[in-house]
C-alpha cells in the first residue's frame, strides 16, 4: 500500500495544483494555448511538490519547455502535450533525437493527455532498445490525486521498460495485482465455541451474527457497505471482497490492493473506493481517479442527492490552523472537487450526511453539526456530548437522527438536535477499529473483530428494529 506522510504546507498546495488542474481541464480563463505553455511549469511544479532533486523547465524554442528531473540517479527529460487529439510518432521521433545528444542513461518521457495514435504505439515498438517511457493523463493524475508518488509511479514504470520492454504502461496495470490473491473463506453465523458477540440488544431490537472469516489476519478488514443487491462490501488489505451475507460466497469487487475505508457503491454498478489519499472508480476492467489529496483519515459518504462525498481528518496538530476537517463534493473527474473546510476544533473520526448539506460530525466523546449552507465552523457551544467514546461507524436514520457505534462495541441512536441517545446494542468485540453501513430495507450491518494481535477474524453483525 503507498500512503505517505504529507505535512500542511505540502497538502495544501497539493489542493491548489489540483484546483489548478481542473480550471486547466475547463479552459477556464485561458486559450488552448495559453494552458500548452503553462502546462510544463506545472508538471515542474507538481514534482517539486513532492521534493524531486534537481526539477526544471527550461525553453527550448518558442512554445517548447522541456522539464528535467532526476529519481534514484537517473535524470529524466520530459515533454508535455495537451492537443486535442491523440499524438502521432513525431514528437517522439523529435525527442529520441534529443535523447541521443544526452549523456548515456537520460530516459526520455512524453506525456500526451490526449493517449497515442496506432501508428505512435507502432513506431516507438519497432527494432530499437526503448529510450522513453509514454504516459497518458492517467499517470499524470496518479502523481496529483498522491496515488504514486514520482519516485514509485517511475521506478515502476522504469522496470517493466528494463525487465519487459514495455514503454507504455496503463495505470490499471501498476495497481491492480497481476496474481489475484486468494479470498477469504466466510462462514455464516457466529465464530465456533467462542462466547457470544451480542450480548445486548434494546427492546424490539434484533441482531444476528450474519458472517464471520475462519483465517485469522494480520490486518484487519477496514470498511463495509452494501452495494444495491444486498451484497456486502468488505474492504480487506488485498482489495474490496464481495459476499453474500445469505450463502457467505464472495468475489473479488474490487482488485486494488491498499484500499482503506469503506467502498461506496455507483448507480451504474461502478465502485469507489479510497486508495492511499486518492479515490477510484472502478468499472470492474479499469480503475479512473475521480479525486485526490486526502492526506488523513478519510471515508466515503453519500450526500444530499446522491452525490458522492469524501471526508476528510488530517491529525490532530492541525487543529491550531483550522483546517484538519474537509467535506469534499465529489465530481465524475478529477479537478471537479469542491473542498469545504470545516472549522470544528477537535477530533472527528467520521461524519453522516443528515439533509440539504447539513453533516452529523462524529467524535471522541462529542459530535457537531455543520450546514455548509449557513457557515463551515462548529462553535464550542454547539458540540454535545456522545454517550461513548471512540466513535467510528455511523448511519443517517433521517435528518434528525444517526446510530454510531465504537470500537468498544457500544451501538447508539443519537438525536442530533436534542442530544438524546438510547442504546441499541452492546457487542463483545476486540477494542478495533469498525465500521457500520445500512441498506435500503432498514437493516444495519457492523464490522468488527475477533481474535488476536495479529490474528484478527473478521465478523458482522445485523441489527433491525432500531429506528424507534
Amino acid at each position: 500500500m503507498h500512503r505517505y506522510n504529507f505535512d500542511l504546507p505540502t497538502t495544501l498546495r497539493l489542493r491548489e495544483l489540483i484546483d489548478e488542474y481542473g480550471r486547466m481541464r475547463r479552459l477556464e480563463g485561458m486559450t488552448p494555448q495559453q494552458r500548452g505553455q503553462r502546462f510544463n511549469e506545472f508538471i515542474a511544479e507538481l514534482l517539486r511538490c513532492w521534493g524531486l532533486d534537481r526539477v526544471g523547465a527550461s525553453v527550448r524554442s518558442v512554445g517548447e519547455i522541456d522539464v528535467t528531473f532526476a529519481i534514484n540517479g537517473t535524470r529524466f527529460i520530459l515533454e508535455a502535450k495537451w492537443e486535442q487529439g491523440p499524438v502521432d510518432y513525431g514528437p517522439m521521433a523529435k525527442l529520441r533525437g534529443r535523447i541521443t545528444q544526452r549523456l548515456a542513461g537520460t530516459c526520455g518521457v512524453l506525456l500526451s493527455m490526449s493517449g497515442y495514435s496506432d501508428e505512435a504505439l507502432e513506431g516507438i515498438a519497432r527494432g530499437q532498445q526503448p529510450d522513453m517511457l509514454l504516459l497518458d493523463r492517467t499517470h499524470l493524475e496518479a502523481m496529483l490525486s498522491a496515488l504514486r508518488s514520482p519516485a514509485d509511479l517511475f521506478t515502476e514504470l522504469m522496470n517493466r521498460a528494463s525487465y519487459r520492454g514495455e514503454v507504455q504502461v496503463p495505470l490499471t496495470d501498476l495497481v491492480v495485482a497481476e496474481d489475484r490473491p486468494m479470498l477469504p473463506v466466510l462462514r455464516l453465523g457466529g465464530p465456533d465455541g467462542s462466547a457470544p458477540v451480542i450480548t445486548e440488544t434494546a427492546p424490539r431490537v434484533r441482531g444476528e451474527v450474519v458472517l464471520h472469516g475462519t483465517q485469522p489476519q494480520e490486518t484487519i478488514a477496514d470498511g463495509i457497505a452494501v452495494d444495491p443487491d444486498g451484497r456486502l462490501l468488505l474492504t480487506m488489505p488485498q482489495g474490496v471482497v464481495r459476499a453474500d451475507p445469505g450463502s457467505g460466497a464472495c468475489d473479488w469487487a474490487v482488485p486494488v490492493p491498499g484500499c482503506r475505508g469503506s467502498a461506496l457503491p455507483c448507480p451504474d454498478g461502478g465502485i469507489l473506493v479510497i486508495c492511499g489519499e486518492t479515490v477510484l472508480r472502478w468499472d470492474g476492467r479499469e480503475c479512473h481517479i475521480v479525486a485526490g489529496g486526502f492526506t488523513g483519515g478519510t471515508s466515503l459518504l453519500r450526500g444530499p442527492d446522491g452525490q458522492a462525498w469524501v471526508f476528510d481528518y488530517k491529525k490532530a496538530q492541525w487543529l491550531q490552523f483550522g483546517m484538519s476537517v474537509t467535506l469534499t463534493c465529489l465530481g465524475t473527474e478529477m479537478g471537479q472537487e469542491q473542498r469545504n473546510v470545516v472549522d470544528f476544533q477537535a477530533g472527528i473520526w467520521n461524519a453522516v450526511w443528515l439533509s440539504g448539506r447539513r453533516f452529523f460530525l462524529a467524535g471522541d466523546g462529542h459530535f457537531g453539526v455543520v450546514d455548509l449552507d449557513k457557515t463551515p465552523t462548529v462553535p464550542i457551544d454547539d458540540r454535545l456530548r456522545s454517550p461513548h467514546p471512540d466513535q467510528r461507524g455511523a448511519i443517517r436514520i433521517d435528518q434528525h437522527t444517526v446510530m454510531t457505534a465504537t470500537r468498544h462495541g457500544t451501538v447508539y441512536r443519537i438525536d442530533v438536535e436534542t442530544g438524546g441517545t438510547d442504546l441499541i446494542a452492546r457487542l463483545d468485540m476486540l477494542a478495533l477499529g469498525c465500521d457500520m453501513t445500512s441498506d435500503d430495507h432498514g437493516r444495519a450491518y457492523i464490522l468488527e473483530h475477533r481474535g488476536s494481535p495479529r490474528a484478527f477474524i473478521p465478523v458482522v453483525v445485523t441489527l433491525c428494529g432500531y429506528a424507534g
